[in-house]
């Protein structure tokens, strides 16, 4: 028996040891196990409201983000805008999926704040039985083990337009632990998750006087034209990927996480699917610098250079600039 397990699983009189610092990942992958498998669709159900699309109505679009990150704002609309006769309707402790391109994990519970927000058809909703605790559910939609299941009931030919519908993923079997036990283990999950936020906001705020004190450095310094430190500037590319690090025969492709200010984190990366095929132009070398193009206002521009010890050639991501140094800043 895990670590986990016996911590969540022990004694229902037991505390929980907040201060316990667990990988989360692996924590949501054991949350459940001892328990007998049960098809998702004993314990909740497919219930969709509809809503139709009015001229001169204004409706809050949401959309889903993938890996379990939750329910994303994407602004409002006017009913007489959209070509949808009609749309779902959030609602609250719902279990919300995107059909398209399922085997990328995009499905959660609904917060309160998405309350009655509308989604296209492709974003069934299902209501949750008793049995099951949706703040709970949100975690086990944070699972690999869910979007592993969800991927293998996948249904299309191309990659990127593969379905799964409502009927698979009620299909999928996980292990269903009593209430109770589910609400001790979202009290382990959630100080977890709250111990990483807090760890995230102190790593931003080292960046931040990190930045400034490398600004005040050069404040003085000579600046030169970029073009005359460089051979040649390069997009990326954005191939398909596993939400999982690359295996060690395996090439990557780096996230925007990969480049931090003067850092660069080679392990911040996923493996390429099977069959993945990537010009070499597209390899990370040593000696080149890469540039965030997208990312929060922070981290937007962040620049860091590849070592010449780094293993492997992770791909470049999309959302990154790769920058060739010239030969005399490779030495």
């Amino acid at each position: 028996m895990s670590d986990w397990q016996q911590i969540s699983l022990g004694d229902p009189e037991t505390p929980v040891r907040r201060e316990v610092a667990v990988p989360p990942q692996r924590l949501r992958a054991s949350m459940g196990e001892g328990y007998p498998l049960r098809p998702l669709g004993e314990v909740m159900r497919l219930d969709i409201q509809r809503t139709p699309m009015k001229p001169a109505t204004t409706y809050r679009l949401a959309g889903v983000l993938n890996a379990g990150k939750g329910v994303v704002a994407k602004g409002e609309l006017d009913g007489g805008d959209t070509e949808y006769a009609a749309m779902n309707v959030l609602h609250v402790d719902q279990v919300v999926m995107r059909k398209l391109t399922a085997w990328e994990g995009p499905i959660t519970v609904v917060p309160a704040e998405f309350d009655g927000f509308v989604v296209s058809n492709e974003f069934p909703t299902f209501t949750l039985g008793p049995e099951l605790l949706p703040a709970w559910m949100r975690h086990v939609c944070g699972s690999p083990r869910l979007w592993a299941e969800m991927k293998n009931r996948v249904s299309w030919t191309v990659q990127r337009r593969k379905r799964l519908n409502p009927e698979q993923l009620l299909q999928i079997q996980l292990p269903i632990p009593p209430r109770e036990v589910q609400v001790r283990i979202v009290e382990m999950l959630d100080a977890v998750d709250d111990q990483i936020a807090a760890l995230g906001e102190e790593a931003e705020a080292l960046d931040r006087v990190s930045m400034a004190i490398a600004e005040e450095m050069l404040a003085e310094k000579p600046t030169v034209a970029l073009g005359t430190m460089l051979d040649g500037i390069r997009g990326g590319k954005s191939p398909q990927a596993n939400n999982r690090p690359p295996a060690a025969d395996e090439l990557g492709v780096l996230k925007v996480s990969a480049v931090t200010p003067f850092t660069f984190l080679p392990e911040e990366s996923k493996g390429l699917l099977p069959g993945t095929l990537m010009p070499e132009s597209a390899l990370v070398q040593p000696g080149d610098v890469l540039i965030t193009r997208a990312n929060t206002p922070l981290r937007v521009g962040a620049v860091a250079r590849v070592p010449a010890d780094v293993k492997g050639c992770p791909v470049n991501a999309d959302r990154l600039r790769r920058e060739a140094a010239c030969a005399v800043s490779r030495r």
